[in-house]
């Protein structure tokens, strides 16, 4: 691991406002819509205290359409993140599987590495630190893995982690992008309405992390969007504003989102048109909006979603909706929520 100075105390001034919109936001666990600012209550209030916060998202199998690490990307964009300490790659990292990238610049050709990075950055209102940890899942060695991110939070005075994920699910990119949220903390499921998780099955390093940091005396809140699984191929923009706007309620005060709100609204219309062009495709997202109105309603059951998507096989001949109209995998054959890679199931809990 490399090390540069910790600037403590590091003041960040912004000529930007919060970003429009006061009405109050979802609580998390509901579906977030990104255009709207969050009611900036205590974070103590909510269930943190004024520590620092580590936030972190990790490429790979917890990433649909890289929604999470774009999420982790833009906090550090927006706060002026500065470089803490790396994570040295080579015991974790298959580099065939996530190869070195060659750049070029003005000092000469240089060759990135997918180390971790730990970056440093302030919020703006509270000026509450805020160590962001961006890398790639590990393809060896978790166990040794998780124990070094435990001790950087142990370093930096963490006593929380938020952990950002993505999956591929049943979600129409026309609604907003549902968000679900769980703590294993008691203190943490109260003051923020949440729920444990209740997941069993294969887990990515989201779920060995979060589970081990409870288990260290760290409160872990873990936050996951679902992406359309017919529009699997990143950047998932919509995604990424929908976590942004949910780690804002977990702070408690706002976060600017520059020009990433206007990257979901381009998200959403190209997604639109791309769905216009295949009919069997828009039916199929039709009925997924039918089902997802059917969940908001006060008297929705499970019974009537089944009974919805029911009778759409019956019209489709008994397709599985499942991977999408048209193929087994949907408009991407990787795509399907079911596909190697991805996860399934419970959202939060991987």
């Amino acid at each position: 691991m490399t090390n540069e100075p910790d600037r403590s105390g590091h003041e960040q001034e912004s000529e930007f406002g919060p970003p429009p919109g006061t009405s109050p936001h979802p609580r998390l666990g509901e579906h977030v819509d990104a255009q709207v600012s969050p009611d900036p209550r205590s974070a103590v209030a909510r269930g943190f205290d004024d520590g620092p916060i580590m936030i972190a998202a990790f490429a790979g199998w917890n990433d649909a359409g890289n929604a999470a690490t774009e999420a982790l990307q833009h906090l550090a964009d927006v706060f002026d993140s500065r470089l803490h300490s790396e994570i040295d790659p080579d015991p974790y990292v298959d580099f065939q599987v996530n190869r070195p990238t060659m750049v070029l610049t003005e000092e000469g050709r240089h060759i990135l590495w997918p180390a971790t990075r730990v970056e440093l950055a302030d919020t703006w209102e509270r000026s509450r630190r805020l160590v962001l940890v961006h890398g790639v899942e590990p393809s060896m060695r978790w166990r040794s893995y998780y124990q070094e991110i435990l001790r950087i939070a142990d370093a930096t005075n963490c006593n929380s982690i938020i952990l950002l994920g993505a999956l591929l699910g049943e979600a129409p990119h026309t609604r907003q992008t549902p968000i679900e949220a769980t703590t294993a903390n008691m203190f943490l499921q109260e003051h923020l309405e949440l729920d444990d998780s209740e997941y069993e099955g294969p887990t990515g390093i989201v779920g060995v992390l979060s589970h081990y940091a409870e288990l260290d005396g760290i409160s872990c809140v873990n936050v996951w969007a679902t992406v359309p699984q017919y529009v699997p191929n990143p950047p998932a923009a919509k995604a990424a504003a929908a976590l942004v706007a949910a780690v804002e309620i977990l702070l408690g005060e706002p976060i600017p989102r520059y020009e990433l709100d206007e990257d979901a609204a381009a998200w959403e219309r190209g997604v639109q048109a791309f769905v216009a062009s295949d009919p069997d495709l828009a039916e199929y997202v039709r009925h997924l909006e039918a089902a997802t109105d059917a969940m908001e309603l006060p008297e929705a059951t499970g019974e009537s979603i089944a009974r919805e998507f029911e009778q759409f096989l019956k019209r489709r001949g008994g397709q599985d909706p499942n991977g999408g109209p048209g193929s087994a995998g949907g408009p991407s054959s990787a795509g399907g929520p079911h596909s190697p890679g991805k996860p399934t199931g419970p959202a939060g809990s991987r």
